[in-house]
């Protein structure tokens, strides 16, 4: 996974995997929001067809939040143990389904548009997982220049721009 320092005095390494958890919150409430305003008609058929209750999504939803929540105060409990604990099991198959088709599509919203939006130094946003992957390896490559050569390459493609210059 590509990993890269916000600076050379900050040692930290950056991680795509905690921003999926520091989105965890906001991701959820979209996932109630949706879930609450019966907002996927083939979901809301289903459900009612399945007999699964505002209640029982909202077991689902918060078995599945605490599963998530409490995911680093048992660092050796494997998945399945960690749903079973949190009560997600004890929800019906049904709300659990329709819990994870919202998250996908929640999720897929957010990757859609992440992808859309990935660019560095002004260039076209990314169109493609390749792209989007070699996107990485050029802000690998822009991070770790001198902020000299840094600044110097952002002249150089000012003027290249106005020149009419486009990659």
């Amino acid at each position: 996974m590509f990993q890269a320092r916000a600076s050379q005095w900050d040692h930290r390494l950056y991680n795509v995997n905690r921003d999926c958890a520091h989105n965890f919150g906001d991701v959820m409430r979209e996932v109630v929001a949706r879930l609450e305003g019966q907002r996927w008609p083939v979901v809301v058929r289903w459900l009612e067809s399945e007999q699964v209750s505002a209640a029982d999504l909202a077991k689902a939803c918060q078995a599945f939040c605490t599963f998530v929540a409490s995911s680093t105060e048992y660092p050796r409990e494997q998945m399945p143990e960690a749903l079973a604990r949190c009560g997600w099991f004890a929800t019906p198959p049904a709300a659990q389904a329709a819990v994870m088709a919202i998250l996908g599509t929640v999720l897929a919203g957010y990757f859609w548009a992440g992808v859309r939006e990935a660019n560095v130094l002004g260039d076209e946003p990314t169109q493609t997982y390749q792209d989007l992957r070699q996107m990485g390896a050029t802000a690998s490559r822009w991070l770790t220049r001198p902020a000299w050569q840094r600044w110097l390459l952002l002249v150089w493609r000012a003027c290249l721009r106005r020149l009419g210059w486009r990659r």
